[in-house]
């Protein structure tokens, strides 16, 4: 099983790798209070795992665990979806960012 990554990345090992990379990002943002940093962060590092490892994979539930840690400051709504939806409303949510910003251009 791949994962098509956002940087062209078809591997197993080295999407893992992208997604601790992720996670380390958020965790350092979290770290020094900065909440609204470490979200987009642990949004992909959370994707990742969920596609590679599947909802209810421990991996994928520690991951949840601290999303749900930084998504309930910024009250974004994610914190309160069942895991099995976050990824997609995730992907959802990006995917209206973009859009938006097209029509704006």
């Amino acid at each position: 099983f791949f994962f098509q990554a956002e940087d062209g990345i078809r591997d197993f090992c080295l999407s893992r790798g992208l997604g601790d990379v992720y996670k380390r990002q958020a965790l350092a943002y979290q770290e020094r209070g900065l909440i609204y940093e470490a979200s987009p962060w642990i949004r992909k590092a959370f994707c990742i795992f969920f596609r590679i490892f599947g909802p209810f994979d421990d991996i994928t539930l520690k991951i949840f665990d601290y999303l749900k840690a930084i998504e309930v400051v910024i009250d974004s709504g994610l914190e309160r979806l069942p895991v099995e939806e976050v990824a997609g409303a995730i992907e959802k949510a990006e995917f209206e960012q973009s859009a938006a910003l097209v029509k704006v251009d």
